[in-house]
């Protein structure tokens, strides 16, 4: 199989804990996998020579944070997409997908589409839309302060396969001088 590499976009602590509660709590009342808050930034095939840890710091070069407007909670048929908060449109964060584009070892065709899944679960509509009813978050923009690489293999499409994930490393983006 075919190992891939993502590139997240992690929130600051304080809205990080607000999303992983609100994933941990949606994950036990459905069933579903725990993840870590995140928009995957950019993702394509791995090979064993690439260093992501290179790629983070070389295009997130003096970026101390990362501010992101929300626009909307939605959801989709898509295992990946099943719920989710949208972002707008960032021309930082479409830098840093095209930055990182350019210095993969097999650039891919990637699109970004800011967005932060909170459940990952084949769901009915109306169950997913009456989460979507219930959801209050507490702000319209979501802080952004590390980057981290994920390795996977294949595609995301199941429960297995988000358990599957494994961090390759994290950088901070304030931390760096």
């Amino acid at each position: 199989m075919e190992r891939h590499v993502s590139y997240w976009l992690v929130p600051a602590i304080e809205p990080r804990e607000f999303f992983q509660q609100l994933i941990d709590t949606l994950g036990r009342l459905h069933q579903a996998p725990s993840f870590v808050p995140h928009v995957t930034i950019y993702s394509g095939e791995r090979p064993a020579s690439e260093d992501p840890r290179a790629i983070i710091v070389q295009s997130t070069g003096d970026v101390k944070e990362v501010r992101l407007e929300i626009d909307t909670v939605s959801y989709t048929d898509l295992f990946t997409k099943s719920l989710f908060v949208q972002f707008r449109h960032s021309e930082l964060l479409g830098s840093l997908a095209e930055r990182m584009r350019h210095l993969s070892a097999n650039p891919s065709m990637y699109e970004l589409n800011p967005h932060l899944s909170l459940i990952y679960k084949h769901m009915e509509s109306g169950e997913k839309q009456a989460i979507v009813s219930s959801l209050q978050l507490p702000r319209s923009t979501v802080l952004f302060d590390a980057v981290w690489a994920i390795e996977s293999v294949g595609t995301t499409s199941k429960e297995e396969d988000v358990r599957g994930w494994q961090v390759l490393c994290r950088e901070s983006l304030g931390s760096r001088s």
